[in-house]
């Protein structure tokens, strides 16, 4: 039987701030008059909602989305000169990468003892 780690608090609001503003964006897309932009911003939405709610379920696969989403972020910021938004995507995925965080994210396994067959007369 697998069970899961208690939700780490960062990663309950990480993935409560992901699953809010993936909608955000979705809705900003919409409303967008230039369509290239608009369906880049849907689809961060899309992508935002993924992890977050991942997160929040502790799937490791929402993990290796968040990080790759803040390294694009770090990307983002150095391409386009933005100190602070590198800066948080660093301690987020330092964040994502600590020993806690990843053990919250591990499958743990626990043996159930198996009763032993009862021979019938």
């Amino acid at each position: 039987m697998e069970t899961k780690s208690q939700r780490p608090l960062g990663i309950s609001l990480l993935g409560g701030f992901h699953a809010v503003a993936g909608p955000l964006c979705m809705v900003v897309a919409v409303a967008s008059s230039n369509g290239a932009q608009g369906a880049f911003l849907f689809a961060a939405g899309i992508y935002a909602v993924s992890a977050g709610i991942g997160l929040l379920r502790l799937r490791s696969w929402a993990r290796s989305m968040a990080i790759a989403g803040y390294v694009l972020n770090i990307i983002e910021g150095v391409v386009q000169p933005n100190p602070i938004a590198v800066i948080i995507a660093v301690l987020l995925i330092a964040y994502l990468c600590s020993a806690k965080v990843k053990a919250a994210f591990a499958p743990h396994t626990t043996l159930t003892a198996i009763p032993a067959p009862t021979a019938s007369v």
